[in-house]
């Protein structure tokens, strides 16, 4: 993959299935930004331990830190589990929600039946 002319590596895909599924890294000129995609943890290395990664050379602190951020798992079903956690907490959240008050903040100009503001429906359309 790649956007913004930066790589991003699925470190799983590259290193195999001690790093989470969810575990990336975004390369940048002389560094780069490790990144779990569902925690929003990241850890930015210097280009010495971005290449120490890469080649699967991690040091037992590189390990434990890892560890700790989630971008490496020690048992396959850590990523399932952390995945249940995160959509349980979510749907308790939202159990606990209440919209009570919505407020639209639109232009002068908005008649609100903008094609991309809201699905075209019959009933609702001019």
């Amino acid at each position: 993959m790649v956007a913004f002319g930066k790589e991003i590596i699925s470190l799983r895909e590259k290193l195999g299935d001690s790093w989470s599924q969810f575990a990336f890294m975004f390369l940048y000129p002389g560094w780069s930004i490790l990144l779990h995609s569902i925690t929003s943890t990241m850890i930015v290395c210097d280009q010495a331990t971005t290449e120490r990664l890469l080649a699967g050379h991690e040091t037992r602190r590189d390990v434990q830190k890892l560890m700790r951020a989630k971008l490496m798992i020690s048992e396959k079903n850590s990523d399932q589990q952390l995945l249940n956690t995160t959509e349980a907490r979510v749907q308790e959240h939202l159990g606990q929600s209440q919209l009570s008050t919505l407020f639209f903040i639109v232009t002068d100009r908005c008649n609100l039946n903008c094609a991309y503001c809201f699905e075209s429906l019959p009933q609702f359309s001019k």
